[in-house]
């Protein structure tokens, strides 16, 4: 859908789009399950989990970072990821969309 098809949505009914689009992959949700019970994790370590290769892995962590799900940093020059702390939220807030009728 092209930005200007977009205007019409409201902020937050664009990030809930976002969040679902994030965790919309099996693979994603494998990758946030394992950040919620182990804090960190590496490329290796969801290489591993999800048994895909280091560029399509990659390619899933861009997506829960651009959505804000998950934040990247750097401890001896070893690369880790976590989830952010409004990662929870913001799931909960997606599934609000299911739970509470909207009027029109």
């Amino acid at each position: 859908m092209g930005s200007s098809k977009t205007a019409q949505y409201s902020t937050k009914e664009k990030t809930f789009a976002r969040t679902a689009k994030a965790i919309g992959h099996p693979a994603r949700i494998v990758i946030v399950q394992f950040l919620a019970t182990h804090g960190l994790g590496t490329n290796k370590h969801f290489m591993k989990i999800t048994k895909l290769c280091d560029a399509t892995v990659c390619q899933h962590l861009k997506e829960l970072e651009h959505a804000g799900i998950i934040t990247e940093f750097y401890i001896n020059n070893k690369h880790f990821y976590r989830l952010r702390s409004k990662a929870e939220e913001s799931v909960k807030e997606l599934q609000l969309v299911f739970t509470q009728p909207q009027v029109f």
